[in-house]
């Protein structure tokens, strides 16, 4: 079932950049932009298609959250985008939500692996991947002929 709109795109569009922008400044991503956003993706998938947009909403959601929650709970990943991702799966559904979180990780572990050649010893900075996610999801809308939405 297809239920991307522009609409939804937009939405997680804006939503990376302030995500970006709040872990770049403070490192962190407040609740404040996650939480709503997920409750706002739910409601609106849920508004405009019923209960198969509920589902729709919530699997994209669950989907997108399993692999980044087993990151949290071993400490290698924040919460922030632990909701970031989950708010981004409920507005975008499970393949595309999973295909965002996918590049995201390679782009994450490309500048990881960037930073640690740089460095002698052990890696001890903290990456903020909001940023990641927004790259995702710039490449994701804006690469041609590759069908992600």
């Amino acid at each position: 079932m297809k239920q991307m709109t522009g609409l939804t795109v937009i939405w997680v569009l804006g939503l990376s950049m302030a995500a970006a922008g709040f872990d770049l400044r403070k490192g962190l991503i407040p609740n404040a932009i996650t939480f709503p956003s997920l409750i706002l993706g739910i409601a609106f998938h849920s508004a405009t298609n019923g209960w198969n947009g509920l589902v729709f909403s919530l699997l994209g959601a669950t989907a997108a959250v399993l692999v980044p929650l087993l990151l949290f709970c071993r400490n290698a990943m924040g919460g922030g985008d632990v909701k970031l991702l989950a708010a981004t799966g409920a507005f975008l559904g499970a393949g595309p939500g999973l295909w965002l979180e996918f590049w995201a990780f390679i782009a994450a572990s490309v500048w990881g692996l960037g930073v640690l050649s740089r460095r002698h010893g052990p890696p001890s900075a903290r990456i903020c991947f909001g940023p990641f996610v927004l790259a995702a999801a710039i490449f994701m809308t804006a690469a041609p002929g590759l069908r992600f939405f």
